[in-house]
């Protein structure tokens, strides 16, 4: 099978991630015997990692890598546009590249390049990560993942195959950990805000942020786990094909959207213990103005998750789609079902004022200043928040909707020579002794 190795990023990456996307990807291609290729999606106009990608990228010749910044993306876009129809040249146009900050149009945008390029699996790292160590040797993610996906367990196809994060969680909860680490009593409650079933806040603690600090003595693997991977420690098997991302801007979290999909229909999906290593980037916190989208776009989530898990257990939960030709004839009443649920969400505002009050309260026990003060500003985008989550469900069920068809103009779109030969200038590296 054919795969790629995802890394989106909108800042500069540090030289030793760098060598540690090519490290793994090298060791898949050389150890492992996978056709595996790594790609950069630069989201900025500018050129930001070209230059150092290309001096690391000297230490592995047999990796073969494509740099892809916003422009690129753009023109590859336009190409495929014209191969839609004209309610899904309106959808498509939601997912095109902005200067804003777009969690799930960025996985959106991997999936239409693995589809491009007749991928199979996509395999993604974030920016921030590192690959650990354990007496010298890198512990790849990528054997587990590479080796499991669209292979069978139990007759069951596994779709999904990650870990978790070392470090630091992929939510900034910092400032609500009390007690030097001992009190997670106010992350409750905002697993409470967002939605998560009280039953597994235990585990989220315990599996997710404690446990994936413990250190690695060998493979441990969770077949058919209801733990979630990361969406920067995760492979996926031609899930891409069905389940877009939400594309609305600054939204937390929208990028998780394909693996609730999995774990509501019980598809298999399988939780690994190579943690990456994670740090926030300190650009997160130097300037006000991103700390207060920060929290703003998880307010956003909040807002949106009383939608997508009222959703995902009335009408997922008693699903089983664990066969493609299942999950291709139910799209459409997925759709019809999300349509369903959305306008009985719109009667629940008072409901939803409740779960972004409750937010806030945890915002105004949080140890940080700053966050406090943020959390008094919140309260006057209530409004703004409840009309931008209702756009953006909209918009999510129209793009899924479309998307098939999305997904057969890419694949024409590949068979063009000119699209082609845009492509092969922007891949470099790889050379393979024949």
């Amino acid at each position: 099978m054919k795969s790629i190795y995802a890394i989106p990023t909108h800042r500069p990456i540090d030289e030793n991630n760098l060598r540690d996307y090519f490290s793994e990807v090298d060791y898949a291609i050389q150890i492992m015997k996978k056709d595996c290729m790594l790609i950069f999606f630069e989201d900025t106009e500018e050129h930001v990692n070209e230059a150092n990608i290309l001096r690391i990228s000297s230490m592995f010749p047999k990796v073969k890598y494509m740099y892809i910044n916003r422009n690129d993306t753009r023109k590859i876009y336009d190409f495929i546009y014209m191969s839609l129809s004209s309610k899904a040249q309106t959808v498509f146009k939601e997912i095109y590249p902005n200067a804003n900050v777009n969690y799930g149009n960025i996985f959106n945008r991997i999936f239409i390049f693995a589809i491009l390029l007749g991928a199979d699996i996509i395999v993604r790292r974030d920016s921030d990560v590192l690959i650990e160590e354990k007496d010298g040797i890198k512990l790849y993610p990528i054997i587990n993942e590479l080796n499991l996906l669209g292979t069978k367990d139990n007759l069951k196809t596994i779709y999904i195959c990650g870990g978790g994060y070392k470090g630091t969680y992929d939510l900034d909860i910092d400032s609500l950990i009390r007690d030097n680490g001992k009190d997670y009593s106010l992350v409750r409650k905002l697993f409470v805000c967002m939605s998560i079933p009280e039953e597994h806040h235990d585990d989220i603690i315990n599996e997710e942020i404690l446990n994936n600090n413990i250190p690695f003595e060998k493979d441990i693997i969770d077949y058919d786990s209801k733990s979630y991977p990361e969406c920067g420690n995760i492979g996926l098997y031609k899930l891409f094909h069905y389940f877009p991302s939400p594309c609305q801007d600054f939204i937390l979290g929208s990028d998780y959207f394909f693996i609730d999909v999995a774990v509501h229909s019980n598809l298999d999906v399988v939780y690994h213990n190579r943690a990456v290593i994670h740090k926030h980037t300190r650009d997160r916190k130097s300037e006000f103005s991103k700390v207060y989208n920060y929290w703003r776009g998880l307010l956003m989530l909040i807002d949106s998750q009383i939608f997508y898990r009222g959703f995902y257990e009335k009408y997922l939960d008693n699903n089983d789609y664990n066969d493609f030709a299942v999950i291709d004839n139910n799209v459409l009443r997925m759709t019809n079902d999300m349509k369903r649920e959305l306008a009985l969400f719109k009667t629940k505002n008072s409901e939803r004022i409740v779960k972004l009050n409750n937010f806030i309260e945890v915002l105004q026990e949080s140890n940080d200043a700053d966050v406090r003060k943020i959390s008094s500003m919140l309260e006057k985008e209530y409004d703004n928040i409840i009309k931008y989550t209702n756009q953006s469900i909209e918009l999510h069920i129209k793009l899924i909707k479309y998307w098939n068809e999305i997904c057969k103009a890419t694949i024409y779109t590949a068979s063009r020579d000119d699209v082609k030969e845009y492509l092969e200038n922007r891949i470099f590296g790889g050379d393979i002794d024949e």
